[in-house]
C-alpha cells in the first residue's frame, strides 16, 4: 500500500498536488486583463457549481471522516499551508514583488484562510 503513497493519509487526501497548486494555477492562468481575486473569485463559483472535491466539495461524510481524524486534519492543514505558499509564489511572480516582500505571502494568507473557512465558502459560492 506504501508503495504507491507516500503516507497512509494520501490514500484518502489523494488529489494533493492538484489542491496544492489549485489557486496558484489559477492565478498563472488567469485571462488576460483579469486580476488574480477575480480569476480566484471565478475558480471558485466554477469549482462551487461543479462540486469539485478538489476544492474541498467533498461532501458530508468525507469530510466528517477528516474532521473526526487528527491524522488527516493535521495532513490536510499541511496541504493548506503548501497551497497558500504555491499562491504566495505565483503572486510574487505576477506582482513583481522584491525578494522579502511580505505582501505576496499576507495576500495569500487571506485568500486562503478564505478557501479554509467551510462556512464562509458556501456563502462566497453563494454570492
Amino acid at each position: 500500500m506504501t508503495n504507491y503513497f507516500a503516507r497512509k493519509e494520501d490514500l484518502a487526501l489523494d488529489h494533493q498536488d492538484a489542491f496544492t497548486a489549485s489557486l496558484a494555477r489559477t492565478v498563472t492562468e488567469r485571462r488576460a486583463g483579469e486580476s488574480a481575486l477575480a480569476a480566484l473569485r471565478r475558480a471558485f463559483r466554477d469549482a462551487a457549481a461543479a462540486a469539485e472535491p478538489v476544492a474541498g466539495f467533498s461532501g458530508p461524510d468525507f469530510a466528517r471522516m477528516v474532521a473526526d481524524s487528527p491524522t488527516l486534519s493535521a495532513r490536510l492543514r499541511d496541504l493548506h499551508d503548501l497551497r497558500e505558499a504555491a499562491l504566495a509564489d505565483a503572486l510574487a511572480e505576477a506582482t513583481g514583488a522584491a525578494p522579502g516582500d511580505i505582501t505576496p505571502r499576507a495576500a495569500a494568507a487571506l485568500l486562503g484562510a478564505v478557501h479554509r473557512t467551510e462556512p464562509s465558502l458556501g456563502d462566497y459560492a453563494a454570492s
